[in-house]
């Protein structure tokens, strides 16, 4: 008798303990709801379009109507492949993504596609730091690829620049006309520790009326104006800019006429096509 109802209060305490143990596991601290609850249900769609981008990735200078005809790039984050947010053409000179993102730790890399003879050979753009996704803060990664005259990069390994900033008070539309303003060839000159390098480089400013022409130098496309792009001074250089309904110019650019100037401005007003009756 004295052993069955030993028996009964071990059950009992064994029972309690349980109990207490699924109350400690329902219970949470202040600091433990973020990472413990989930969602019980998604957000409509609708909601959703409220919610801010918080990964911008822009890649310049990936094709050209030159010898970088048909480049590509592709973007992968945690190893999914990622589609641009702009339909990709064969000579598509800037890969943009704005995406939403939760705040975590994530793996990005990109491929570029290049041609070497008649074989397609890919090269990566691999962060220079961890990419963090920060409560309001929008993360932007920038990469321009420097090629050769063939169109393979100079380097075999290319990197993202990194930076942060904050995101609130920042929408879609105003981040896009960042982007606008923002042209090809507005960058830094490709790295080097060799100072002769940086001393053959000379900075052409273009502008033109109207605004957001369409510019080649050497064949390659540059993008939009207004722009800079570093070219080299010892050569000499053609410029075309062309605009929808209105004439293309080509300027000749003189190498013997650059001395030692920095910074080279050409300034172009574009003539309206004449109105066919």
């Amino acid at each position: 008798m004295e052993r069955k109802s030993l028996w009964r209060w071990n059950l009992l305490i064994i029972f309690s303990l349980a109990l207490v143990g699924c109350a400690s596991q329902m219970e949470l601290q202040p600091d433990q709801t973020y990472f413990a609850l989930k969602p019980t249900e998604a957000l409509e769609e609708s909601e959703l379009a409220t919610i801010p981008e918080n990964l911008f990735v822009k890649v310049e200078n990936v094709a050209d109507m030159g010898t970088s005809y048909k480049n590509r790039l592709e973007l992968y984050i945690n190893g999914r492949l990622i589609k641009p947010e702009k339909e990709i053409s064969n000579y598509q000179n800037t890969y943009t993504y704005r995406l939403k993102l939760q705040p975590g730790i994530y793996k990005v890399k990109a491929l570029y596609f290049a041609y070497d003879g008649w074989k397609e050979k890919a090269y990566q753009i691999i962060p220079r730091e961890t990419v963090k996704i920060k409560p309001n803060t929008k993360t932007i990664l920038s990469a321009y690829i420097w090629k050769k005259w063939n169109g393979l990069p100079t380097q075999k390994v290319m990197l993202f620049e990194v930076k942060y900033e904050p995101l609130l008070g920042t929408s879609s539309s105003t981040m896009a006309t960042k982007n606008k303003e923002t042209q090809v060839g507005q960058h830094e000159p490709p790295p080097t520790t060799d100072k002769r390098e940086l001393d053959d480089l000379i900075i052409l400013q273009i502008n033109t009326a109207p605004a957001n022409a369409n510019v080649i130098v050497d064949d390659k496309y540059m993008g939009q104006s207004p722009l800079k792009v570093y070219i080299d001074r010892n050569n000499s250089h053609i410029v075309q800019i062309s605009y929808p309904g209105y004439k293309e110019v080509m300027k000749f650019l003189d190498s013997h006429q650059f001395g030692n100037k920095k910074v080279i401005h050409l300034m172009q007003k574009l003539e309206p096509k004449p109105v066919v009756q």
